[in-house]
């Protein structure tokens, strides 16, 4: 979990676990720091694909990063989401699950299901 926020993924989405992340982060930068003084990059390597060479940091993770990031995240107020059929079949599928009146697996395997049918309907 060292690397989860400079590998660009697994950020929670629960703002508790997220912020216990990001306390871990900063602790961590302070211990790269304190050992190796603040010009030395956090060694510890990311790779997105296993035939790629590894990709190290240039620098521990800061306030002022993280300052950027949720500035980001705080601000984004529009999710970009299709107006076509597909993604109409989607929301009528997921709505039961997020008013919580389905579960997860019920409404994965309905999703599975009407996807399905609409994509073998266009061929």
């Amino acid at each position: 979990m060292d690397n989860v926020l400079r590998a660009g993924y697994f950020i929670p989405v629960n703002l508790h676990d997220y912020e216990v992340l990001i306390r871990a982060e900063l602790q961590r930068a302070d211990d790269v720091r304190d050992d190796f003084g603040s010009s030395l990059p956090a060694m510890i390597p990311w790779n997105h694909f296993s035939d790629k060479p590894d990709i190290y940091p240039t620098a521990p993770i800061s306030e002022e990063d993280i300052q950027r990031y949720e500035a980001l995240i705080y601000n984004t107020t529009q999710l970009y989401w299709p107006d076509d059929a597909l993604s109409d079949v989607v929301w009528d599928t997921i709505g039961p699950y997020l008013a919580g009146d389905k579960a997860l697996d019920e409404t994965v395997q309905l999703l599975n299901n009407r996807v399905g049918l609409y994509v073998n309907e266009l061929r």
